[in-house]
């Protein structure tokens, strides 16, 4: 009776499994969603973002000079190509702590990943609705299934005669002593003592709601049937969403 129950926890479980992979694929896949947090809206403000200063610019035409003037080697080339190095430092380190499109975008320079990101964000928080909604179904139909299923009834054992057994006991007895016990009237008369004894085998049969309703039309049978169908279209919905598509 529990085989049904355990596979569509199975099946519950590959239905959460398949939806959380969907999402990771499709969201993390995306072509213009970068390093974000997870359920964080960016904020569009304009930002200052480095760029080759004029200062850079000098620098790099004064060693370039030294190097044709004086030789590579020379100190002044050195010199001049260690401040030329100094200013790229800076530059990249202040590229490195630029906030990223989770935090904050630069709506003049990064305008249209801003836009697509806040979708991707907006899509993201939509789709987490449904497949919570979707699992709360499943869980709903796995709890109805449940409730339906029989209770396996207590095994009744039927009780023997007390004083019946005694006295053919005592007959089949006799029937031995008078007539042998190979003879036709102490066989019978065992028979009856055996008779007596397996009283006690008589049990209850039971079957399980689902092998009940494979012949059966009864009301709970339907309502049986109707909560697999709905758990079944709660299955294939949380694999054909609109997430699901979008892959």
């Amino acid at each position: 009776r529990d085989q049904v129950s355990h596979l569509f926890k199975a099946l519950l479980q590959m239905a959460r499994f398949g939806l959380l992979l969907a999402l990771a694929v499709s969201f993390f896949g995306a072509p213009s969603t970068l390093g974000f947090q997870r359920g964080v809206a960016p904020r569009l403000r304009r930002t200052w973002v480095p760029l080759r200063a004029s200062s850079e610019d000098a620098a790099y035409s004064r060693a370039e000079a030294a190097s044709k003037e004086l030789g590579a080697k020379s100190d002044e080339a050195r010199l001049a190509w260690e401040e030329v190095a100094d200013l790229d430092d800076k530059v990249d380190s202040a590229a490195s702590a630029r906030p990223g499109l989770d935090e904050q975008c630069d709506v003049e320079l990064d305008a249209e990943k801003c836009i697509e990101f806040d979708k991707q964000m907006a899509l993201l928080r939509e789709l987490q609705s449904q497949a919570k909604a979707i699992d709360s179904s499943i869980e709903s139909q796995l709890e109805n299934l449940e409730r339906l299923k029989l209770e396996t009834p207590a095994v009744e054992v039927g009780e023997i005669n007390e004083s019946a057994y005694e006295a053919a006991k005592l007959e089949a007895e006799a029937a031995v002593k008078q007539f042998g016990k190979d003879s036709p009237e102490a066989r019978a008369a065992w028979d009856i003592v055996n008779e007596i004894e397996s009283a006690d085998d008589n049990k209850v049969v039971t079957t399980s709601l689902e092998d009940e309703c494979l012949v059966s039309t009864s009301e709970k049978c339907v309502e049986y049937k109707m909560a697999l169908d709905t758990l079944e279209n709660a299955i294939v919905t949380s694999e054909k969403n609109e997430f699901n598509k979008s892959i």
